[in-house]
């Protein structure tokens, strides 16, 4: 099977799955509320088995055909590093990159409250964000069908530069984990405007030949 983008046609529009974490992943690492909105990850016992260097946390939703946002609620970080954002759907599923870190493919997007930066593919896209040790950041979506689709991070009212991404994308909510006791939560879905996203550019059409000017230059002409 050749890896394809799913696309926002290959859903019903009311089929956004569930704004939960998906709790059959990574059980060895990671505890999950009975709700399946926090995932925290556990310290485990010495028994010569290595802790992962990173502990990717993957929802059930499927996000496509509006404009939603919703927010992540980060506690515990100690002195490790975060991840939350989001991934593109594939065919095969979603392309963690490596080691579980949210960010390293050029399909998922991150927000690292330990640095106040905006991350895909391994790379600082954008800084200078409110850095945190606690609370709430906000994912927001603008997914139509038809037209450019974009995402943003809003961290205490202070919102990123808007993400460009491929149109009629289904969008994962995602996060990934670096520290013992670190937790996050994933807070309800909430359809908004869009009014936020870059509007799209108005073409302006050239001049036709033949029109007035031309016309009383012929009348000139003629008398």
């Amino acid at each position: 099977m050749e890896p394809e983008l799913l696309q926002a046609d290959q859903f019903d529009p009311s089929d956004q799955g569930q704004m939960a974490w998906n709790t059959s992943l990574n059980q060895r690492d990671l505890e999950y509320s009975e709700d399946g909105r926090t995932a925290r990850w556990r310290e485990l016992p010495t028994e010569g088995i290595a802790p992962r260097l990173w502990t990717p946390v993957q929802s059930l939703a499927h996000l496509h055909s509006g404009s939603y946002r919703w927010d992540f609620a980060i506690q515990d970080l100690g002195q490790a590093q975060i991840g939350v954002g989001f991934m593109l759907a594939w065919n095969i599923g979603p392309d963690w990159g490596f080691y579980g870190y949210l960010g390293s493919s050029s399909s998922a997007w991150a927000y690292d409250p330990t640095s106040g930066d905006v991350v895909i593919n391994t790379r600082s896209i954008q800084g200078g964000l409110p850095r945190l040790q606690s609370g709430l950041i906000t994912v927001q979506l603008h997914l139509p069908r038809q037209g450019t689709n974009y995402a943003r991070f809003l961290v205490q009212g202070v919102g990123s530069e808007p993400v460009e991404l491929p149109p009629a994308s289904v969008v994962v909510p995602a996060a990934c984990l670096l520290g013992f006791n670190q937790r996050v939560t994933l807070g309800e879905l909430i359809r908004e405007d869009g009014s936020w996203a870059p509007k799209p550019q108005a073409t302006i059409a050239p001049p036709r030949t033949g029109g007035l000017l031309s016309r009383l230059r012929g009348l000139f002409k003629r008398t």
